[in-house]
């Protein structure tokens, strides 16, 4: 093959710069495959020591191509084996390197307390021995830590680190990964879009073509969501170009997959947005068709996360197994007749009990990783649902949106806004919930900024808006309480925008959630004055059902602007989310 080519550069046997240079290139452009093959090569001819600087980059290249290929037990092995190696090295930087590709491994199979504990052991070694050429790494891991707990502040600090630093060290991949977290934790579409166009940029430089897939395939989306078709196109025809790259190549088939999904997925938006629900139609399913061979393609490599604990944990106790037995033979040798023969019949006595404990211990491995595999298709199943019901309450919400055009009646079309708003604020938690992967609690913060940013976007065209959202930090809520309280602020909104009479001034909006010991405590004020309380129905049975659902108090005020108080106890969570999570 012509690539082995390229790793005995120098016509000796063994390994050199050239193949270290080589090999990053492979990872930086994802070729697992490749890496895999060529790392494995060059291991196996490597004439110096193990401890040497060229020989441990070649065995990380081997653990990365592994976690590439989702073979995530045997790239921890080579990790683990990796971190006794550059301990006794002293190497730092090939120390702090594979804590972060354990990193990576942890946020995968969310494995949270490990996650964490790595992070900061990296984080030591970068400090300790001032080791910055790996901090745009570190710092692209720590923004997809706070990305995952929804800091999404932290996130875009961490991701401007991950550029500064990628660039000053010439790390184009963690450029690329930078300007993306950055362009995820924006608060505009237009910052959002200069960021994923920077990232491809950065993709394109390492031939990193599924990250320049999947920028495209976002730019595209913000497009089509404003209706700029122009955008749209460009950007999914570009998104085609590379998905053929793709499929002309050794290329990971989930990931493939989702992109395809994607792909079809913009194609039945836009048709749906010029009324052409027969095309919609067809592409929704080509769509549909993807998401299944993706989701079938994950759950046949899907790794048991338990089954690396237990082997990592039986491959320690066969090392001290091992120690006993040689100070066991030890003694052997040097006691008498008697002494053995006591030794022999008891260590019969514990290799029968070993036997039997051994096959319990099958049995119990046996139904543990059946019992991973149900809960790991049921999480699948459970994510799929809530991704479809959030694109099926999109696809009502575009089809009340195009029916608003066919009326001339403003009060009706103004009613059938009023719902689209309630059944965004529905679709804003399936979102949530599909987007953390956490099916019991959603984040208020992040629930409540994305709703008001929806309601400035739709309400801007009417008077301008000024939000303030006061939220105490580690506010989470059901799906039960979200759902009746999102509808109830999405109402208090809707009549602030249509009946606060400010005058010149601009209408300002607070929005303040606080906990107070087991209840929480919801307080809505604008600066409105001479608030029609009869014509703006804030009595209405709407909002007097939500706060009955929520069994909660509503308190309304009409001195000085508009205040609500509601407070309300968090409802029980459905049996459902208990047997999931």
């Amino acid at each position: 093959m012509a690539f082995f080519n390229c790793t005995s550069q120098s016509g000796e046997d063994n390994i050199t710069s050239a193949d270290i240079l080589y090999l990053n290139q492979l990872l930086d452009a994802d070729q697992g495959y490749k890496t895999f093959y060529v790392a494995d090569s060059l291991l196996k001819k490597e004439k110096y020591r193990a401890l040497s600087p060229f020989y441990l980059e070649v065995l990380h290249a081997k653990g990365r191509a592994l976690e590439y290929l989702s073979r995530y037990e045997e790239a921890l092995n080579v990790y683990y084996q990796l971190l006794k190696l550059a301990e006794q090295a002293s190497n730092f930087t090939i120390e702090a390197q594979t804590y972060l590709s354990i990193v990576r491994i942890d946020e995968v199979l969310y494995r949270k307390e490990d996650w964490e504990r790595n992070l900061q052991k990296a984080h030591l070694l970068i400090e300790n021995h001032e080791l910055w050429s790996v901090y745009s790494e570190y710092a692209v891991r720590m923004a997809s830590y706070q990305r995952y707990h929804g800091n999404i502040d932290s996130v875009f600090y961490y991701g401007q680190k991950a550029v500064e630093f990628g660039k000053n060290y010439d790390n184009q991949r963690d450029v690329g990964d930078g300007f993306f977290l950055c362009g995820v934790a924006a608060k505009t579409d237009t910052v959002k879009i200069m960021n994923f166009t920077y990232s491809l940029n950065a993709f394109k430089q390492v031939n990193n073509w599924v990250g320049v897939a999947y920028r495209y395939l976002a730019i595209a989306e913000i497009g089509l969501k404003h209706r700029n078709y122009n955008q749209y196109k460009l950007n999914a025809d570009s998104l085609s170009v590379y998905i053929n790259k793709l499929a002309e190549s050794r290329f990971r088939k989930e990931r493939l997959y989702e992109l395809k999904e994607g792909y079809y997925q913009l194609y039945s938006n836009y048709f749906l947005s010029i009324s052409q629900q027969d095309s919609a139609y067809r592409y929704l399913k080509k769509s549909k068709d993807f998401l299944n061979l993706s989701i079938i393609e994950k759950a046949n490599g899907a790794i048991n996360d338990k089954a690396i604990d237990i082997a990592i944990l039986a491959s320690e106790q066969k090392s001290e197994a091992l120690k006993d037995l040689n100070r066991a033979l030890g003694i052997i040798l040097g006691a008498s007749i008697i002494i053995g023969l006591i030794l022999f019949y008891t260590i019969r006595k514990i290799n029968r009990q070993k036997e039997k404990l051994l096959t319990k211990s099958e049995k119990i491995l046996q139904q543990s990783q059946e019992l991973e595999a149900k809960n790991y298709e049921q999480k699948m199943l459970l994510s799929e649902i809530h991704h479809r019901v959030k694109n099926n309450l999109q696809l009502v919400i575009s089809i009340l949106m195009l029916k608003m055009d066919e009326f001339d009646d403003e009060e009706f079309k103004l009613r059938l806004e009023e719902i689209t708003t309630k059944i965004q604020s529905m679709a804003l938690i399936h979102e949530q919930l599909y987007r953390v992967g956490n099916f019991t609690d959603i984040d208020m913060r992040s629930y409540l900024t994305d709703m008001v940013q929806y309601m400035s976007d739709i309400g801007s065209h009417k008077r301008k808006i000024e939000f303030k959202i006061v939220i105490d930090d580690d506010i989470t809520l059901n799906i039960d309480t979200s759902i009746p309280l999102g509808i109830l602020l999405i109402e208090l909104i809707n009549n602030s925008i249509k009946h606060a009479e400010t005058g010149d001034k601009q209408l300002f909006i607070h929005i303040g959630l606080t906990k107070i010991e087991s209840d929480y405590e919801l307080v809505y004020t604008d600066n409105g004055l001479n608030f029609n309380s009869e014509k703006s129905g804030m009595g209405s049975v709407l909002l007097s059902s939500m706060a009955r659902q929520l069994k909660g108090k509503l308190i309304v005020n009409y001195e000085d602007g508009f205040r609500a108080l509601l407070t309300f106890a968090q409802k029980s969570v459905s049996p459902l989310s208990n047997i999931i999570d």
